[in-house]
């Protein structure tokens, strides 16, 4: 302890979402607070503890277990601080393992809008704030599943942002083309449905051919500009979730089946046909369709003759986006060839 104050003390403060984070002063604030509360004590603030973007339901969080690992250190009892139980836990289950993390360690819980009390009667009150605090968290849940499940229902997409190749627009839940890219989008779209691309990595290497730029909008949530995607890049797996797995929301449709929202017409704008999106779906279940007849061979005389030089299957061909025109190579597409793809 150091001298002229009562007792060592860490302060703990929390806020649920990335937009709280990044937005809002609640971290700020909360840590004002404790530190004026720790003044009012004569309590010496060791150290502050910040968990921010972690629900409060949830009890392995960073900077929670790093101040368990800190008390663990120190040589006399710590006084753990934080604005209101709620901080600490939003969930019964959680909030039970934690003051009882705190009190196997002896150190003690304050805070500036609550007392709790190592007795019976403490715990009980301690139980009733975690019990409330859990009630109001799953409340505002399901008032904003609803909200909305309430939006998709009248044909707005009101959940996972926008799909690749549309850009918000002013009104809420409205999204629309953004050229050039949706182009492309299109392109691949009916590619697939007809049989001219044969894989999602084929449809992948396409699109990030034209090393379109990403929206301004998406960079959000990085910690790092250095972790920042400046261009657009999906590979074989993304392709099949976010573009053919939207093929309903390219053809202009809304649904989602999480929620219980069946298919119905939605108000932005389509970039593909409704026949599209069908064929697109029917390959997807595994359905034949009528195989796209492009005459490649006067493009790629040799393809399915020519031989890889690494493992002597035959090679593939396909063409691919540049910068300004598509080019057309072969590659080996051999699931254990070393040169597969290149």
């Amino acid at each position: 302890m150091i001298d002229n104050f009562t007792a060592t003390a860490v302060i703990y403060v929390r806020v649920s979402t990335d937009r709280q984070l990044l937005r809002g002063n609640g971290l700020q604030s909360q840590e004002t607070r404790c530190r004026a509360f720790c003044v009012s004590k004569q309590y010496y603030v060791a150290k502050v503890f910040s968990d921010g973007g972690f629900s409060g339901k949830l009890y392995e969080r960073p900077a929670y277990l790093e101040m368990l690992k800190f008390i663990d250190n120190q040589n006399d009892d710590v006084v753990v601080v934080c604005d209101n139980i709620d901080r600490l836990s939003r969930d019964v289950e959680a909030g039970t393992k934690i003051i009882r993390d705190l009190e196997s360690r002896g150190a003690r819980l304050e805070g500036p809008s609550f007392q709790y009390e190592n007795s019976p009667e403490g715990k009980v009150m301690y139980n009733l704030q975690l019990t409330l605090g859990q009630y109001h968290r799953e409340s505002n849940a399901r008032q904003v599943k609803n909200r909305i499940k309430a939006r998709l229902e009248n044909g707005y997409r009101s959940v996972g942002g926008c799909v690749v190749g549309y850009k918000p627009t002013d009104k809420s839940g409205l999204h629309e083309p953004y050229e050039p890219v949706a182009g492309v989008i299109k392109e691949i779209l009916e590619g697939y449905a007809t049989g001219r691309f044969n894989s999602y990595t084929d449809m992948a290497r396409h699109l990030n051919g034209f090393n379109f730029p990403r929206r301004k909008d998406e960079h959000r949530k990085e910690k790092s500009l250095k972790t920042q995607r400046k261009h657009i890049r999906l590979n074989g797996e993304k392709v099949k979730i976010q573009i053919l797995g939207n093929a309903p929301y390219y053809a202009g449709y809304i649904e989602n089946d999480a929620l219980e929202v069946t298919r119905r017409k939605g108000h932005h704008q389509a970039i593909i046909s409704v026949k599209t999106m069908t064929d697109i779906e029917k390959r997807l279940r595994g359905e034949k369709l009528p195989v796209y007849r492009k005459n490649l061979n006067q493009h790629f005389p040799l393809k399915n003759f020519i031989k890889c030089s690494e493992c002597d299957n035959p090679m593939k061909a396909s063409f691919c986006g540049g910068r300004h025109k598509e080019y057309g190579y072969y590659y080996c597409y051999a699931p254990d060839c070393s040169l597969k793809n290149k």
